[in-house]
């Protein structure tokens, strides 16, 4: 076809075709993508044959049999695994997928695909892999300049909904340790300020958790830390274990931990396959266990494809960064500004990682 958009691929995948070829196109690289289809029918409805791999040359293996599960333990300089709907066939101390060539394209599979690469793919993915599942990351871009782009954000313990206070408290004892892991400061020590009733009303549920410390304080106090704030004198909330997420450097030091896990491709469809998600790009087709979809924008029709209805609403978000003209200053706490007497309400605030 000639219909080349995003948007026609897009409705040709949702409904149910192996692949989407636009003109003009070379007679080989038709027969290319015929081979394989062809490849991929034989893989999920025939019998597993290694051979179709070509790897019989590279592979020693000790085959051992229990059940339905098959598992071989191959000895190869480059230690692959894959998984198939037919059977589980792992590499011991393998990498997180396996990638072959069909036609000149490339297949590759692993537990779980995640895609996007922003900071809740990355950490997403981190997670999986540090829990022992092999993960493949999808991203268009550059990991971290989508909705997850800027030097800095705000980590709060500071919500209405206690349970969310809960998710914060564990999620800041996972950065600490990411911290420890990744050899990188990724939070703050800096704390952050809550302004207005909204914040006074929310401390009790914080004050439930004794390693968050938040407390009301004065104007004196709340000077101290921000003099910025001199002229405001109403209720403030500071937590001293909230403070700016490190954004650049916590998205490039998970980037560098996964390695080549992380594949530079658009993902054009979802397909639900037997127990299985089948991931369509351009150039490859993932086969997986599982799929976590962390595509900011480009979920919701992501998720369409496997038939999952999102309701979604875009809309703008401004960001805006100020130097700080007082260059002593050497702790910037973050900010919640609720109060509207700065002309605004619901103004947040985080400092970059170089004050």
């Amino acid at each position: 076809t000639a219909r080349a958009e995003v948007g026609a691929q897009l409705r040709g995948f949702d409904a149910g075709v192996d692949d989407y070829v636009t003109k003009p196109f070379e007679m080989a690289e038709l027969l290319a993508r015929l081979e394989t289809a062809l490849a991929w029918v034989d893989l999920y409805y025939g019998e597993r044959r290694l051979r179709q791999l070509d790897l019989l040359d590279a592979l020693r293996c000790d085959q051992k049999g229990d059940g339905d599960s098959v598992e071989f333990v191959c000895h190869v300089t480059r230690l692959l695994s894959f998984r198939s709907p037919l059977s589980t066939v792992r590499a011991e101390r393998a990498t997180s997928r396996v990638t072959r060539t069909y036609g000149g394209h490339m297949a590759l599979t692993s537990d779980v695909a995640v895609i996007g690469a922003g900071i809740i793919g990355l950490s997403t993915a981190y997670q999986l892999a540090q829990q022992g599942s092999t993960v493949t990351v999808y991203e268009t871009g550059t990991p971290g300049f989508g909705q997850s782009a800027g030097q800095s954000r705000i980590f709060r313990h500071a919500h209405d909904d206690p349970r969310l206070v809960e998710l914060a408290v564990r999620a800041r004892a996972h950065w600490r340790r990411w911290e420890d892991e990744l050899g990188a400061p990724l939070v703050s020590g800096d704390g952050g300020l809550a302004l207005g009733d909204t914040a006074v009303r929310r401390l009790p549920a914080m004050q439930q958790y004794s390693e968050i410390g938040a407390r009301e304080i004065d104007s004196d106090e709340l000077h101290s830390l921000l003099p910025q704030l001199a002229d405001y004198d109403g209720p403030a909330v500071f937590d001293p274990s909230a403070g700016s997420i490190h954004t650049r450097s916590a998205i490039e030091l998970l980037t560098q931990s996964l390695g080549d896990h992380v594949v530079r491709e658009q993902v054009i469809s979802l397909r639900s396959v037997d127990d299985s998600v089948q991931v369509r790009c351009p150039t490859l087709v993932g086969d997986h266990g599982a799929a976590v979809v962390c595509a900011g924008r480009g979920t919701a029709a992501l998720a369409r494809s496997v038939g999952i209805e999102i309701p979604v609403q875009l809309g703008a978000h401004v960001r805006v960064s100020f130097a700080v003209r007082d260059s002593s200053i050497g702790r910037l706490p973050t900010l919640q500004d609720g109060s509207g007497q700065f002309g605004f309400s619901g103004i947040y605030a985080a400092a970059y990682p170089d004050r």
